[in-house]
């Protein structure tokens, strides 16, 4: 099986793709229900894992483009903190923190993502 190479705008139209669909599907419910409902904290978990490596995989390809949606380096570290976190300490991640990020996290990281998304569009024009 071959690797897809993908691009840096792919990646990023990803991370849209991904935060909106947490945000229908996990902020939409009561933090009682999503710690009750194993399918919604699994496709919490995959959806946030996505994100990470979308992080990981543009930072691979440009270390410094996603700094022109937020310069703060330790921010892009957190968000992929929380993939690594998901997946190498699995047995430590709180349910809370991954509702949390659902509620209050992800229309930020979309606005981010969509002025990188902007540059390199208006960029490649």
């Amino acid at each position: 099986m071959s690797k897809i190479e993908r691009s840096i705008l792919e990646f990023l139209h990803d991370i849209l793709e991904f935060a909106t669909g947490l945000q229908r599907n996990i902020a939409s419910i009561s933090k009682e229900d999503f710690f009750q409902n194993e399918m919604a904290i699994n496709y919490a978990e995959r959806n946030f894992e996505k994100i990470g490596e979308a992080v990981s995989q543009i930072q691979k390809r440009d270390p410094n483009i996603l700094f022109i949606g937020n310069n703060n380096k330790s921010y892009w570290e957190n968000t992929k903190g929380v993939r690594n976190r998901i997946i190498h300490e699995y047995w430590g991640t709180s349910l809370d923190m991954i509702y949390d990020i659902c509620l209050y996290d992800l229309e930020e990281l979309k606005e981010y993502v969509q002025i990188v998304i902007d540059y390199l569009e208006k960029k490649d024009n």
